[in-house]
């Protein structure tokens, strides 16, 4: 994917405009069903006040679930619905339940496993194609649950990231094309491209500044 100099310019220009501050911090959980129940809930939820407080109960409440396998049998002998306060109607309790098989197909069983799975070759694309075949999970969600094991090299392009390209000036309509924007331009700015993603979030989502909700998008920041 090619990002032209001046695209790279502009959303360069536009991080220092503002006075984005990039920051190396670490994200993400080390419990797998944590990570699996934040990506499975993620998508078009108001990410603090629905998924997080949810997220940390399965963490709190089900340390046996920080491994697949108990996971699963979490799922086996819980009612998701009535635990998570979720609509039973809701495709995304199926998401979770599907996410815990097609990662227990690439026999991952903790966050270290499922990290070591981006490894940026043929690995990532093999998993990449077991979590696509998960109805609901697209590339978006394959880069956040990345990210939710500690990757800094990961952007999940979310309306967030997007539309901070647009207020850039740059016209990037592919996602691909924005992800390969935003990880040249963390290059330049010399931060990591995870470290640009959150700052870009976190400027976006803050109702204060934006005069808007924090809505779409997830990464645990607190």
């Amino acid at each position: 994917m090619f990002t032209s100099p001046e695209d790279l310019g502009k959303v360069v220009a536009y991080v220092r405009s503002i006075g984005l501050e990039p920051r190396e911090v670490e994200r993400g959980w080390d419990h797998i069903g944590g990570v699996i129940v934040d990506a499975a809930l993620q998508p078009r939820a108001k990410y603090r006040p629905v998924v997080l407080p949810r997220v940390r109960e399965v963490i709190s409440q089900w340390p046996d679930a920080a491994v697949l396998s108990g996971f699963q049998r979490r799922l086996e002998r819980e009612d998701l619905s009535e635990f998570l306060r979720w609509s039973r109607r809701s495709r995304k309790l199926r998401v979770i339940t599907e996410l815990a098989a097609a990662l227990n197909v690439l026999e991952v069983e903790t966050v270290r496993d499922l990290a070591a799975c981006y490894d940026g070759g043929d690995r990532e694309q093999q998993t990449r194609r077991v979590l696509r075949r998960v109805k609901g999970v697209g590339p978006k969600t394959v880069d956040y649950i990345a990210i939710l094991t500690g990757s800094t090299g990961h952007v999940a392009v979310d309306t967030h990231i997007a539309g901070f390209v647009r207020d850039a000036g740059v016209d990037c309509g592919e996602n691909r094309a924005i992800k390969d924007l935003i990880v040249r331009a963390a290059a330049e700015l010399g931060c990591s491209a995870g470290a640009l993603d959150a700052a870009i979030w976190r400027y976006r989502s803050d109702p204060r500044r934006r005069g808007g909700s924090a809505a779409t998008t997830a990464i645990p920041r607190s």
